[in-house]
């Protein structure tokens, strides 16, 4: 599973924190019709790291939560500030980045693209060609 990027879909945008060497969490805020929506993926690395994040074999667990209408964009960046200082807090890596995109799926393509820790996968024909440097979506 991957989380899906829309092209006219509205990005909040994106928080990545991780330490290094045994896994990282990566979450995507969108707003889908009258709420927020919540995509976050934990990583564990298990095999190579050397090797084409694409092929690594690492475990990851995806999940979404709704944010309620009420809730403004303002305050759903608060609350994703928080959920990442509580992974902070909990040893799971320093350093956290946060980019807020505010913006459509190619906004969103080209803000992600330049990660640091990102591996994107674009399609030239039938090849893919992984970019970045780290362990994304």
């Amino acid at each position: 599973m991957t989380i899906e990027i829309k092209k006219d879909g509205y990005y909040v945008g994106f928080w990545f924190v991780g330490d290094g060497r045994n896994h990282d969490w990566l979450g995507i805020l969108s707003r889908d019709g009258d709420h927020f929506r919540f995509e976050y993926r934990f990583r564990y690395y298990t095999g190579d790291q050397t090797k084409d994040a694409f092929e690594a074999g690492d475990k990851k667990s995806f999940w979404t939560a709704t944010l309620p209408s009420h809730e403004t964009e303002a305050s759903a960046i608060v609350l994703v500030d928080g959920l990442v200082m509580d992974l902070v807090n909990q040893g799971f890596g320093t350093n956290p980045v946060k980019t807020l995109i505010q913006g459509d799926g190619l906004a969103f393509a080209k803000a992600f693209q330049k990660a640091p820790f990102a591996h994107v996968a674009t399609v030239d024909g039938l090849s893919a060609k992984p970019t970045g440097q780290g362990g994304a979506a």
